[in-house]
């Protein structure tokens, strides 16, 4: 069988705090096997220890985003900006700043989090700069196993998490700037991302092309979670209808030339 004809798209998958690159391992080898770029990004500050990840914060972040972006651009004519929790958000603050983002998926992406959790981390970097990680926010036990055991630490630096806090009001205000297609994955028994955070990107974004799910089974981790296929599925057929509305375009373009 020969391999799928190249398209012209690739795809930028990006982390969230905390998390691996293996996060997207399953669906940047299903991509490359319909023909699409896939790069995956490793933030700053991650895979490594939590004493070492205390060092690095939103700017870190955005910038290496921005870097790995501007790479995949010069090599293809669209990208599209994939990314999980923290990464959502990275992908959603490019899209307001970068006209040439072609499309977003944001699955589990935070924007008002929970009450009260600024106050608490700020005052905890102080008194208690690192706090362990008791579970992992995945409902399918041996994955969750699986996804501890890959991590290099089992604490968490609370000033890169201070970082994404302050920037998540100015984020929310800046969210009706995406205008591009957007594809929205949540999750209802996240505990780390609440559901109506969903909600309110779904809301306030300006793309005329929006799609939301929610996920039943699954916990914050949902690209390794028990409905998994499902996610991948989501971002393979929205990938096909960018594909599918270019042709459409194409084609109403050669017949009036």
């Amino acid at each position: 069988m020969e391999p799928p004809s190249p398209h012209d798209i690739a795809c930028l998958l990006v982390h969230g705090l905390n998390g691996l690159r293996y996060d997207f391992d399953e669906i940047a080898v299903q991509l490359q096997a319909r023909g699409y770029g896939a790069a995956q990004v490793l933030l700053p500050g991650h895979e490594v220890h939590h004493r070492v990840a205390s060092n690095y914060g939103w700017d870190d972040w955005t910038a290496e985003v921005q870097q790995q972006f501007d790479a995949l651009a010069q090599r293809y004519r669209r990208v599209v900006v994939i990314g999980h929790s923290m990464g959502g958000a990275l992908a959603l603050h490019l899209a307001t700043r970068e006209p040439r983002v072609t499309a977003v998926a944001a699955l589990c992406a935070p924007t008002a989090l929970h009450a009260g959790l600024v106050p608490v981390v700020r005052l905890g970097r102080y008194l208690m700069p690192f706090i362990p990680v008791f579970r992992e926010d995945i409902s399918d036990p041996w994955e969750r196993y699986t996804y501890r055991r890959r991590k290099v630490t089992q604490w968490v630096s609370l000033a890169p998490l201070h970082t994404l806090l302050q920037v998540l009001p100015a984020l929310r205000q800046d969210l009706y700037r995406v205008q591009c297609p957007t594809l929205l994955i949540a999750a209802r028994n996240d505990h780390v991302v609440p559901v109506h955070d969903a909600y309110i990107i779904y809301n306030a974004i300006s793309a005329r092309h929006k799609q939301l799910f929610v996920l039943e089974r699954s916990w914050h981790v949902v690209t390794r979670d028990v409905e998994r296929d499902i996610v991948t599925d989501h971002i393979l057929h929205f990938l096909e209808g960018l594909r599918v509305s270019d042709e459409q375009i194409n084609a109403h373009t050669g017949q009036n030339d």
